[in-house]
């Protein structure tokens, strides 16, 4: 059986799709599929990100109808495959960045799972970006299913890197209370309060100006996704000011 009715068949099975949803998904998948057969992988790439990451907003209700939970696990699993082969093979619109924002939209879709931020932690391992490691490593050690390799995997890491993931996380934050005044900080977040840093804004108001990058932006440029998540709702910690609020 060729892969994309073994692809069609499963999110069929598992999915129950209305009308609707079978027309507007099936037509997208069945676009990927066949940009896939025909070796442009960018397309494809795309066309199954479009349906995974869609499938995160509220109520997976998008330009593609009501987006089954099934079928867009299998898209996104899909869209990473073809993301990991682009970069293996050094394509240059893909970087390490785009995997880890993929690794994102999984655990979204498939929260429990440890395999998403196991690798979520290794990624932070791996660039320096230490803030979200342990608790990434927790929370792989301790999703409620999932396979147990990667459950030991993240025991293992969590035990080998946490104590000095701890102790350089607690100099950074030692070095921080030194060299920040809290009158500072409270000033900072009174303005970011009354100017929103989610609020696109351009350069003499030439809305032909690209916007610059938001705070949050920053932060999920670096793969510090639970920063740009409070910084986007507004709750940014002094932390997250200083490391990705530009003054």
């Amino acid at each position: 059986m060729k892969p994309h009715f073994i692809f069609l068949a499963c999110w069929y099975f598992f999915s129950v799709p209305s009308a609707e949803a079978f027309d507007a998904v099936d037509a997208a998948i069945r676009n990927g599929l066949e940009a896939e057969s025909r070796g442009e992988l960018i397309q494809a790439q795309r066309q199954f990100y479009n349906i995974a990451s869609a499938a995160n907003l509220e109520g997976r209700r998008t330009t593609y109808g009501f987006i089954p939970i099934e079928a867009a696990r299998l898209a996104g699993r899909r869209s990473l495959g073809l993301t990991i082969l682009l970069y293996q093979q050094k394509h240059p619109s893909v970087t390490d960045m785009t995997i880890a924002e993929q690794y994102a939209i999984m655990r979204r879709l498939e929260p429990g799972n440890p395999t998403w931020p196991y690798l979520q932690a290794m990624y932070g391992l791996k660039n320096a970006h230490f803030n979200q490691v342990n608790e990434n490593f927790y929370a792989a050690l301790k999703s409620p299913y999932g396979p147990d390799s990667v459950k030991k995997k993240a025991r293992r890491d969590f035990d080998k890197f946490g104590p000095e993931l701890d102790k350089i996380l607690s100099a950074e934050a030692k070095d921080w209370r030194d060299h920040f005044d809290p009158e500072e900080w409270a000033r900072r977040m009174q303005a970011m309060a009354s100017s929103p840093i989610n609020a696109p804004t351009y350069p003499n108001g030439n809305n032909n100006e690209p916007a610059p990058m938001t705070a949050a932006q920053r932060a999920y440029s670096k793969g510090d996704y639970a920063a740009g998540d409070r910084l986007s709702g507004g709750n940014g910690t002094s932390a997250d000011v200083g490391n990705y609020v530009k003054w």
